[in-house]
């Protein structure tokens, strides 16, 4: 039986991919090098590679079959790769799909769920800039503005600061910001995203991705 070699190109993108599922590093580090010295764009890397392994990772995560601590590994995996990937990001007009501000509202110190949404997004080609917890709409709408961010997300964990979610699109709209706002968080709901003016609700980690990818999509028509 005569074997027919695999295409070289498809081979290096699927070892990107498993890099990313199971966390190796090492294979990530040597997959990323095959990958620019056969000239593949920065773009193909990161969506038909690194791009399909964070899918696989968010439905493996979605099933309960790993956990947070797997889903941050890859993320740092992703990392890792776009690191290495700098020379041709810095040349490459498309560089990150969009820029993301993320943090948990004001009096909210949870972020498990905020945490899970910024290695997802990561892992899709974004860059996110995590404020942490308890973050107020002013810093929101201060950091948005200084990194020229695409989108800005607001966690709310408890229903005491589901307010603050309110307030931020409230600080948005007096500066004449027109950064697009999206919100998640337990006691949130596409219904009320919508009623403060939201730009659009996520119930999970898997569901922001789409999301973004969406809103993104529209902003670029």
């Amino acid at each position: 039986m005569v074997r027919i070699p695999a295409d070289p190109r498809a081979r290096i993108l699927g070892n990107l991919k498993r890099s990313v599922e199971t966390w190796d590093f090492a294979l990530m580090e040597k997959s990323v090098d095959q990958a620019m010295k056969a000239g593949i764009p920065a773009e193909e890397i990161m969506e038909e590679g690194l791009g399909k392994g964070m899918e696989s990772i968010s439905k493996l995560f979605d099933n309960a079959k790993i956990y947070l601590p797997q889903v941050m590994a890859a993320s740092r995996t992703v990392e890792g790769a776009l690191k290495k990937l700098e020379p041709i990001l810095n040349s490459d007009t498309t560089m990150y799909r969009g820029i993301i501000v993320m943090g948990s509202v004001e009096g909210d110190i949870h972020e498990i769920g905020k945490n899970v949404c910024c290695a997802m997004l990561r892992g899709a080609g974004y860059k996110v800039i995590d404020l942490g917890p308890d973050v107020s709409p002013e810093d929101f709408m201060k950091a948005a503005e200084e990194s020229s961010a695409d989108i800005v997300a607001g966690s709310a964990l408890m229903t005491t600061t589901l307010k603050m979610q309110q307030r931020m699109v409230k600080a948005a709209n007096e500066e004449g910001s027109t950064v697009m706002m999206i919100f998640g968080g337990a006691p949130c709901s596409k219904e009320w995203v919508e009623k403060i003016g939201g730009d659009g609700y996520s119930a999970s980690g898997t569901e922001i991705v789409t999301l973004v990818n969406s809103l993104m999509g529209r902003k670029s028509n």
